[in-house]
């Protein structure tokens, strides 16, 4: 559900998932995630969720965009990914200068375990985040993998809410 950009794919995979379990807590799980992947369809603007930058300061995610930009979400459990990705970012800056781009920190490990991680392989500072409630924002943007890109016009209004950062 989550890799599909189509009403109809989402539709015709509930269809089939629903006639084959009871289970209520999946089917409210699959329920809410449909929700989510609802509103994060082309037009729509970004939830109200709160960031939190590298000075602490805390924001809404759309008053940081200023221009299309580029979202993308790491893990600091996950090393491999998070220096890919960070990797794959410097390359998009330099082929779309003037695009903007947004990396998102989704733990909920301490401030200090972040900022470390960020300083220590020279993170762009300016475009680091992460999110003062990362299980409420995970949920709301149907972060459920992380190469999942979210692609935003330069008034938060949504291009793309499920591209991979590396495709």
């Amino acid at each position: 559900v989550n890799h599909s950009n189509s009403r109809e794919d989402v539709d015709e995979l509930m269809a089939s998932y629903l006639s084959k379990t009871t289970n209520e807590d999946d089917i409210k799980s699959i329920n809410s995630l449909i929700a989510s992947l609802e509103n994060l369809q082309p037009g729509k603007g970004l939830p109200d969720l709160m960031v939190i930058d590298v000075n602490n300061n805390e924001k809404v995610i759309a008053d940081v965009v200023d221009r299309p930009t580029l979202i993308y979400f790491w893990s600091s459990n996950s090393k491999k990914h998070y220096k890919n990705s960070h990797f794959q970012i410097k390359e998009l800056k330099a082929d779309f200068p003037k695009m903007g781009f947004m990396s998102i920190n989704i733990n909920d490990n301490p401030e200090n375990f972040w900022k470390q991680t960020i300083n220590q392989y020279d993170f762009d500072l300016e475009s680091e985040f992460r999110f003062k409630n990362p299980k409420e924002a995970m949920k709301t943007l149907a972060v459920n993998y992380l190469y999942k890109v979210i692609i935003v016009d330069k008034n938060s209004n949504i291009i793309h809410g499920n591209a991979d950062i590396f495709n």
